[in-house]
């Protein structure tokens, strides 16, 4: 069953110890699954760090922030995020954040510049941009 899992998608051996335990699978029967998993390279914490990383950012354009929330909710180190995290690559991520205000900035009603501000900097912080990094894209777009 892990095999097959693993071999789909990647997985955090974290999801995979939920997985075993909710079929039933003790301790040790789940201990020695995910050492024999990760021995046979169908799970690797670094490359689902990675894995995650990647797509959150290119495909759901979602911020450094919430990445980082995501996986440290799941249960993974901060270093090991901020390591996995250094692969991005800096000016294509700061593309993204820009062409991501750009596009909100197209929809909404231009009345004041304070209020256009807020409402980027709120879309932003949802989506887990950076403010500091926004803050000057913004200010370039409202003025």
């Amino acid at each position: 069953m892990a095999r097959r899992l693993c071999s789909r998608r990647e997985y955090s051996a974290s999801q995979i110890r939920d997985r075993l335990s909710t079929a039933g699978m003790d301790g040790r029967q789940t201990a020695q699954i995910l050492q024999t998993l990760k021995e046979e390279h169908f799970l690797d914490d670094a490359r689902y760090l990675r894995s995650f990383i990647q797509d959150k950012w290119r495909f759901g354009h979602w911020g450094r922030m919430k990445i980082f929330h995501a996986l440290r909710l799941q249960g993974f180190a901060a270093e090991d995020v901020q390591s996995a995290w250094s692969e991005v690559d800096a000016d294509a991520y700061a593309a993204m954040v820009q062409t991501e205000l750009e596009k909100k900035y197209r929809t909404l009603k231009h009345s004041a510049s304070f209020e256009t501000r807020q409402k980027l900097l709120r879309f932003g912080a949802g989506r887990g941009y950076d403010v500091a990094q926004m803050s000057g894209m913004i200010d370039k777009m409202v003025r």
